[in-house]
């Protein structure tokens, strides 16, 4: 979408971010659809939607840092791993829903592509991560870590 609008390309930036809406929610979401109004309905994801994968991971992680005499550094990775998803499917996913909006409200390229650049903002943060406080560390609290430190406690986890 960004690349498009950076073209001056308003119809493909606008289909893109009906690209990144669909992906996001899922087809079982109220939000699925033809988001862009061009009479197509597009989706290149699998259908289940990033958000609700995140947040299945979130609740899962929560089932597990519950169970009965589970030692006590996988209850702290577990919790872990519900704060991290939690990031992805909350503040960074109004943004990036935010700048999706945006992006189709638009009327003109130049005045969309602030909104697809909130978009790429919000979903490398939830990718990678966010040093939210400076202190040169994505740390496993709220606001900083996406599904890169995820990944990496659920490997060290899964090694336990």
């Amino acid at each position: 979408a960004l690349d498009a609008l950076a073209a001056g390309d308003l119809t493909g930036g606008r289909m893109h971010s009906e690209h990144v809406w669909n992906i996001w929610h899922g087809e079982g979401s109220v939000y699925f659809g033809d988001v862009n109004e061009d009479g197509r309905t597009q989706n290149p994801g699998d259908g289940y939607g990033v958000k609700p994968y995140a947040l299945a991971v979130a609740e899962v992680a929560d089932r597990i840092a519950e169970t009965r005499n589970l030692a006590e550094p996988w209850r702290a990775q577990a919790l872990a791993v519900a704060v991290c998803a939690r990031n992805i499917s909350g503040p960074w996913a109004v943004e990036a829903e935010a700048g999706v909006l945006a992006v189709l409200d638009a009327r003109d390229a130049a005045i969309a592509q602030p909104g697809a650049e909130q978009v790429v903002a919000a979903f490398a943060a939830m990718v990678e991560g966010l040093d939210a406080d400076g202190d040169g560390e994505i740390a496993l609290v709220r606001g900083e870590c996406g599904a890169a430190q995820i990944d990496t406690v659920s490997q060290t986890f899964a090694g336990q």
